[in-house]
């Protein structure tokens, strides 16, 4: 496990227009997870797209799910990889029309 001071596992779902939304996540390298592997198993659990683009401005990488897989993500990061409750943040929508504010 990285340090206290280290950056939490964090995830969110965006909206791109009205029907399209993704769902990002990021830092799971942190926490030793392998992010091709994460990928892979996202695609297969959910029969969704998903990509791995590098992080603007930061070392690392984000994972792009197709779609609101907030929940998916989360079972998966808990139950797979035993992800402590403590260290994962997810973003909340204010009302069913606000964009996410990207935590990246």
């Amino acid at each position: 496990m990285p340090a206290s001071n280290a950056k939490n596992l964090r995830y969110c779902m965006r909206f791109f227009s009205f029907l399209e939304q993704v769902t990002l996540v990021a830092n799971l390298e942190l926490y030793g997870v392998d992010v091709a592997e994460f990928a892979k198993e996202c695609q297969h659990g959910i029969a969704a797209s998903a990509t791995i683009n590098p992080l603007p401005a930061r070392k690392g990488v984000q994972l792009q799910v197709q779609g609101n897989q907030v929940l998916f993500v989360s079972r998966l990061l808990h139950c797979e990889y035993r992800a402590p409750h403590h260290c994962r943040q997810k973003r909340q929508k204010s009302n069913r029309f606000d964009v996410f504010d990207s935590p990246f």
